[in-house]
């Protein structure tokens, strides 16, 4: 029977895309556009994710950041999360997030949970904004 040729993660189908930090950024730090072309954290749970950053970065440096639907990423918990929840980018600490409320925007589906605050989380990404 022959090898599967497939990788074993999603990161290693896709190139993620290497953009400007607008902010410090943490690897694991949930990010949007900024209207200079930049990359900031998400502040708020309305903020619409475009991606995960993949590494720490400084303001005005290079980061590179996974924006590929479908790619399973490293967040960091800002509350409690259950396997299965569909997570928000947090409005309390820039970055990370929660389980999602109302119609909060949608960064992914957790795929492990994380019982504290500042817990890795895997995410499998799919962002999208649902006014349910």
């Amino acid at each position: 029977m022959p090898a599967n040729p497939l990788p074993n993660s999603t990161q290693q189908l896709v190139k993620p895309a290497s953009l400007i930090a607008g902010a410090t950024l943490v690897q694991g730090d949930v990010v949007k556009f900024q209207a200079d072309g930049k990359v900031d954290p998400t502040a708020a749970t309305t903020d619409q994710a475009l991606g995960v950053a993949l590494s720490d970065a400084l303001d005005t440096e290079a980061v590179d950041v996974q924006t590929t639907p479908g790619a399973i990423v490293e967040c960091v918990a800002g509350a409690a999360i259950s396997v299965g929840d569909l997570v928000m980018p947090s409005g309390a600490t820039a970055g990370q997030v929660l389980t999602r409320t109302a119609t909060n925007s949608v960064v992914g589906t957790a795929l492990t949970a994380a019982a504290l605050i500042g817990e890795s989380v895997q995410v499998l990404f799919n962002p999208r904004f649902l006014d349910v």
